[in-house]
């Protein structure tokens, strides 16, 4: 039943309900469901409702449903006129989702809760939990405040790939990427580890020099991003590598730096760098020690000559004979023992070279059995060494040997043979890689000889660059080469043909006088003497 309220206060209508209707005289206890207050305010389940509409539930949960049929929307507008936020239940043709909209002059959709769960902003179709903006329309943007100042803001770019961010299964380290073959990039705390537990070895690297030689040949730019490409900051100038030409760097078919290479190279090109000066320091010191021990000889040589060539300028002069005898003895009193008959006997020697004879007096070593001590003599006869025992004896040259030349000391004068590997003229235009070819060079003698390369090329400069390649064989016979290097717009000034040089004019023969030989004119005969 319902009643009117009156008295003093402020009328009210009551909705209430009882066990049985009020009949006769009998009273019964109503309870009051809804009250519609003098102010317009009304409630349900209060008898106090301090909002237009008030709605509360002492024992049971407080509900407010609006429904309708199966193919309709149910919605609960709030605002007025052209400024209204709509909460709408969407109809089960719209998949029976949750829209929060607003209305400007048209609708347009805030926020989307699907029956699955996800949640958009800005988007009516999320594919994730949460998903932020739609593609071509509204760029999603996340921003994260930090709890006194500054925040973390992820947005896309306009025209973005996909990139997801996932976390492992497993408990992984810090700072690990993962790359995966389809092109994307996805970050992850466990797929992309460095750690040796992660990793199929398949083999090391022996040979860090190759990876040096790639480095080397990888050309270095300088370079601004195109607008929109890149960092997006096309006013900066980089330095770096071109995907294309830098495969060992890259990943993602050539797009993308790959940071794991990238430093397994930069480690093996420190190594190879580290071997060639370990090599060089080797050999330095190699030259070194043999260099100080030749002047340590040299020096020790000067002065002990030094102290002799003092000891005979204190030396008196006496006579002739006496004074020679005396210098040669205290010359030689610390070498030879003494000299008989022509043969010196000395305490040690070390030369450079030892003959042993001359083509006219053919002889060898005389050497004693170290059991038996009975001489033997080490000789050579055609070519062959040959032992004999006995001393050795000295073969004179033959009066058929005579007119042969022999050539005691014949001596190298032909220079190595320098071969260029490649071209000896090389052009390239600027920023263009020159990569060293390198020559070889054989002697007549030594076989291969080592080549000292000098000069270099600047292929940011235009010029006309020499490359000098020098030779020199054990008998200080050099030979040198060239190679030019033409690089960006230059002119190759030809070289002049040199004119024929005149041919001598020939002299006129003389005009024999006439020699002793030939028939004089006869002298007039001797008068004869008077009887």
């Amino acid at each position: 039943q319902a009643g009117l309220g009156t008295g003093t206060g402020a009328s009210t209508i009551s909705f209430q309900t009882g066990t049985t209707l009020t009949t006769g005289l009998t009273l019964q206890t109503m309870s009051t469901k809804m009250t519609i207050l003098g102010n317009g305010n009304v409630g349900i389940g209060t008898t106090t409702p301090d909002k237009l509409l008030h709605v509360y539930s002492a024992t049971n949960e407080a509900v407010l449903r609006i429904s309708s049929g199966v193919n309709e929307n149910n919605s609960l507008e709030l605002g007025e006129g052209n400024n209204l936020w709509q909460w709408s239940k969407r109809s089960s043709a719209e998949s029976d989702r949750l829209d929060l909209y607003r209305y400007n002059g048209s609708w347009s959709a805030y926020i989307t809760v699907l029956t699955n769960g996800n949640v958009g902003i800005r988007t009516t179709s999320p594919t994730e939990l949460l998903s932020l903006g739609t593609a071509g329309t509204t760029k999603g943007v996340l921003s994260l405040a930090g709890v006194t100042s500054g925040k973390i803001i992820v947005q896309p770019a306009n025209a973005a790939g996909t990139w997801t961010m996932t976390l492992p299964t497993a408990v992984g380290g810090a700072g690990e990427q993962l790359t995966d073959v389809a092109g994307n990039g996805i970050t992850s705390w466990a797929a992309a580890s460095s750690s040796r537990q992660s990793k199929d070895i398949i083999g090391t690297i022996t040979d860090p020099s190759e990876a040096l030689t790639q480095i080397l040949s990888t050309p270095i730019y300088r370079f601004n991003y195109k607008p929109g490409m890149g960092t997006g900051d096309s006013t900066t100038e980089y330095v770096g590598v071109m995907a294309n030409e830098a495969l060992w760097a890259m990943h993602f078919n050539g797009t993308i730096v790959n940071p794991v290479n990238t430093l397994g190279y930069m480690v093996l090109g420190i190594q190879a760098t580290n071997k060639k000066i370990s090599d060089l320091t080797l050999i330095v010191t190699d030259n070194f020690v043999k260099q100080t021990s030749v002047n340590e000889t040299l020096l020790a040589s000067i002065q002990e000559l030094d102290l002799k060539i003092s000891d005979l300028s204190t030396t008196q002069i006496g006579t002739p004979a006496t004074t020679l005898g005396q210098y040669a003895s205290m010359f030689f009193s610390d070498v030879v023992y003494s000299v008989e008959n022509g043969i010196a006997y000395m305490k040690a020697l070390v030369v450079d070279t030892l003959k042993i004879g001359s083509p006219d007096k053919r002889t060898g070593i005389t050497l004693y059995d170290e059991i038996s001590g009975e001489p033997y003599c080490i000789s050579v006869a055609n070519g062959e060494t040959k032992t004999t025992a006995g001393e050795c004896v000295v073969i004179e040259r033959s009066v058929a040997d005579v007119d042969e030349p022999v050539d005691d000391n014949p001596q190298d004068t032909t220079p190595p043979v320098i071969t260029l590997n490649g071209s000896s003229e090389v052009n390239l235009d600027i920023n263009d890689t020159y990569t060293e070819e390198g020559a070889t060079a054989v002697d007549n003698v030594d076989g291969d000889v080592a080549i000292i390369i000098s000069g270099s090329v600047d292929t940011l400069t235009d010029g006309i660059y020499t490359i000098t390649y020098t030779a020199t064989d054990t008998a200080d016979n050099t030979a040198t080469a060239t190679r030019t290097v033409n690089v960006g717009d230059v002119v190759v000034t030809p070289e002049p043909t040199p004119e024929p040089e005149p041919e001598p004019e020939p002299e006129p023969e003389p005009i024999p006088e006439p020699d002793s030989t030939s028939s004089p004119q006869a002298e007039p005969p001797a008068p004869e003497p008077i009887p």
